[in-house]
């Protein structure tokens, strides 16, 4: 096969059965799509190409910059196609928290302004996302500036409609289930709305991370909003995988059946493996199930060290905060803005800030020390450096990833609280600015 541009490489990636002796089921077949076969590694190559194509020539003649709210495989995918094509490329979103993923946009090329104080995901209620400020952009530049808005975009589901669920329907005439981590929701939606159309009946299972928990590339269900690509009722059914269970579900990709995927594809086969064995005694016959192997694992060698440093070699402290279960996490000491001035007042306490460095040089609460999270992390797994004799309150921008690290060391007989609502409720308290550090 000889291609003339990197374009035609994109998509008609083939399935992969998985052996029985691996997924032990019984009564259903289940299948990868080997997305992470893309040029650029991932599934997402597919919408670069699909939202790009109809603008790329006004694109080129205009000389304006594509921007996108990304900090992994969409961001790559538009830079390496924006390059070959001499398009200019700007990365903008909340910052990156796989150090692989910034290093290898970084050799792209990529252009990339972080916020600091965003979200994750993309977060409606929120008028600081990356997104908003992107839409305003490109509404005052029209002609300058287009914003691919992979979150809202439909040319995101119709690019699966139209190549990913044809080609699984080309290769197994009927699906009956389809499992698939939510991210924009493109890739599952899109799917799924083809293979329909020959099996009315197929059950489109979504996964989503665990609310305190963090995997690339997928959202929690307290981040799945409905004013975008997502549609709630498209999915027979919404499951949580935690992070130890998507890098169980990539270890067993990886060592057992060749696929060199990332956590992503980890959380679809442990989440595909962990329904379906729910239901394999109930089938009548065969069943055909599809999950997609999104993306390659030499961009998480980080991210799974610091879950998982026995894989490497390195000694483990065991259980930390990712592995507490949710009803230990609601129990997590914690105090309000309120209730931490009147802390400040009698008795200090240590205040730890959990944002990153940038973050925290733009402004901070008095006195605070600042600990990045994934820093902490890797601290944590060989000394606890803060005193028991003093009270420790953690302190993230809304207050949701600091809960397990207060759990995780009160558990362990530190005074230990998150700051409910995190910095942004102290902002927004009543004469909370008086108490702001800025440097």
């Amino acid at each position: 096969m000889i291609a003339s541009s990197i374009h035609e490489l994109i998509g008609n990636t083939p399935l992969l059965e998985i052996p029985a002796s691996v997924h032990g089921l019984r009564n259903v077949r289940l299948y990868a799509k080997l997305e992470l076969l893309n040029p650029f590694g991932s599934i997402k190559d597919r919408i670069a190409k699909a939202m790009l194509a109809p603008h790329r020539e006004r694109l080129q003649q205009e000389n304006a910059v594509v921007v996108e709210n990304s900090s992994g495989n969409t961001a790559k995918a538009l830079q390496a196609l924006c390059s070959i094509d001499g398009i200019p490329f700007s990365l903008v979103s909340g910052l990156t928290r796989v150090k692989e993923q910034k290093d290898i946009l970084r050799l792209m090329g990529a252009s990339i302004e972080e916020v600091p104080n965003a979200s994750d995901c993309f977060d409606p209620n929120d008028p600081n996302d990356p997104q908003y400020a992107l839409e305003r952009r490109a509404a005052e530049s029209p002609n300058q500036v287009f914003f691919t808005s992979q979150f809202t975009n439909r040319d995101n589901p119709r690019a699966h409609a139209e190549t990913t669920g044809i080609e699984i329907g080309a290769d197994l005439p009927r699906v009956d289930f389809l499992i698939a981590g939510v991210g924009t929701a493109g890739s599952s939606c899109g799917t799924a709305d083809t293979l329909r159309l020959a099996n009315s009946e197929l059950k489109l299972i979504g996964l989503t991370a665990r609310r305190h928990d963090f995997i690339p590339g997928i959202r929690s269900a307290e981040e799945l909003w409905e004013n975008g690509v997502f549609r709630r009722d498209a999915y027979h059914q919404l499951l949580s995988v935690s992070s130890r269970d998507a890098i169980e579900g990539m270890v067993t990709l990886i060592r057992r059946c060749g696929i060199p995927a990332g956590p992503s594809s980890g959380a679809n086969f442990y989440g595909a493996v962990e329904y379906l064995r729910t239901i394999d005694t109930e089938l009548a016959r065969q069943h055909t199930a599809v999950l997609f192997a999104c993306d390659r694992m030499e961009s998480y060698i980080s991210y799974v060290k610091e879950r998982r440093p026995d894989i490497f070699g390195l000694e483990s402290r065991g259980k930390l905060w990712h592995d507490l279960e949710e009803e230990e996490i609601s129990e997590a000491p914690a105090v309000n803005a309120l209730q931490l001035r009147t802390l400040i007042r009698d008795r200090p306490p240590l205040i730890i800030d959990t944002r990153s460095t940038v973050a925290y040089s733009l402004e901070h609460l008095p006195e605070a020390l600042n600990y990045p999270l994934e820093d902490l992390q890797r601290i944590l797994q060989t000394s606890v450096p803060f005193p028991r004799e003093r009270a420790i309150v953690f302190v993230c921008q809304h207050g949701v990833f600091t809960r397990p690290v207060a759990a995780y060391l009160a558990k362990r007989g530190f005074e230990a609280f998150s700051l409910e609502g995190g910095y942004r409720a102290w902002l927004n308290a009543p004469e909370a600015v008086k108490f702001v550090a800025n440097t």
